[in-house]
């Protein structure tokens, strides 16, 4: 899973509906509290591709984060 930020800033977890389904209700509510989170199937991904959502995205950091 990753977590990013929508174009307005809100705060989004994405995964997949396999990562979702492992967790407990408890561990959801406590991620919930990070942000909304966005389950989406990646079974064909997962299952031949041997990747998940973290995988297919690509992170930006701005140059400030880099100089840090």
């Amino acid at each position: 899973m990753l977590q990013v930020n929508s174009a307005g800033g809100i705060p989004l977890i994405v995964m997949s509906q396999t990562a979702f389904t492992g967790f407990t209700r408890k561990q959801i509510s406590t991620l919930e509290t990070h942000g909304r989170i966005l389950p989406m199937n990646l079974d064909t991904i997962e299952a031949v591709g041997g990747g998940s959502a973290r995988c297919m995205m690509a992170e930006i950091f701005s140059e400030e984060i880099q100089k840090a």
